[in-house]
């Protein structure tokens, strides 16, 4: 996939996956400004709960095929989904790792909630 795939889009398409799966909204696309694939928000397939926003914030795609974790390459030598910077060797081979939701430069997040009965889930 294109750098815009791997780093924005798919990240996009991982909230939806957890929030909507019945949706089943693409993975892949061709480009989001001029051909979005994604809706603003969607209905959530069930009641999402504090502890479902906190789970969102750590997935690194486990069992989809852009799974970042120990069972394939992207975990590296030791099993981790945590991608660091390239080194120089790494740098020379083309294409991109997918960037998960749960980066481990995303140490924090905010939770808000509304008294609204309104239940949809944005991006």
């Amino acid at each position: 996939g294109s750098t815009l795939t791997s780093f924005t889009g798919r990240r996009m398409w991982g909230g939806y996956h957890l929030a909507c799966p019945s949706k089943e909204f693409p993975s892949d696309y061709v480009d989001l400004q001029s051909d979005p694939v994604y809706p603003v928000s969607c209905q959530p397939d069930r009641k999402l709960s504090q502890l479902d926003l906190f789970r969102f914030h750590r997935y690194t795609y486990q069992g989809t095929e852009f799974d970042l974790g120990a069972a394939n390459l992207a975990a590296g030598p030791f099993g981790s989904p945590d991608r660091w910077k390239a080194g120089l060797a790494e740098e020379k081979v083309p294409g991109n790792w997918e960037r998960s939701i749960g980066l481990y430069r995303t140490l924090s997040g905010a939770r808000r909630k509304s008294n609204t009965n309104t239940h949809h889930f944005r991006i």
